[in-house]
């Protein structure tokens, strides 16, 4: 029963996940759902049914040149001479 009830609902959420060809997460699936199917999942539900079902949205990389630059800002700072706080 509970199969039978979760592939339904998956219906949903796919419908909202084909919606605009774009890839979406939980939280865009969340807020979208009410609106395009009429019912309303919480996150955990639809986290649980987006890995039974292997549906995953691919999260952004952190660009490496902004973390070349954090690291270049530590090493150029100048030496305390003065002693302030």
């Amino acid at each position: 029963m509970k199969d039978k009830q979760d592939e339904i609902d998956f219906q949903c959420i796919k419908k909202v996940m084909d919606y605009k060809g774009f890839k979406k997460g939980s939280r865009t699936i969340y807020m979208m759902l009410p609106g395009m199917c009429g019912v309303h999942f919480g996150r955990a539900k639809i986290l649980r049914l987006m890995k039974k079902y292997g549906c995953v949205c691919t999260v952004r990389k952190e660009r490496p040149e902004l973390k070349t630059n954090r690291e270049n800002l530590k090493n150029n700072r100048k030496p305390n001479l003065l002693k302030r706080r």
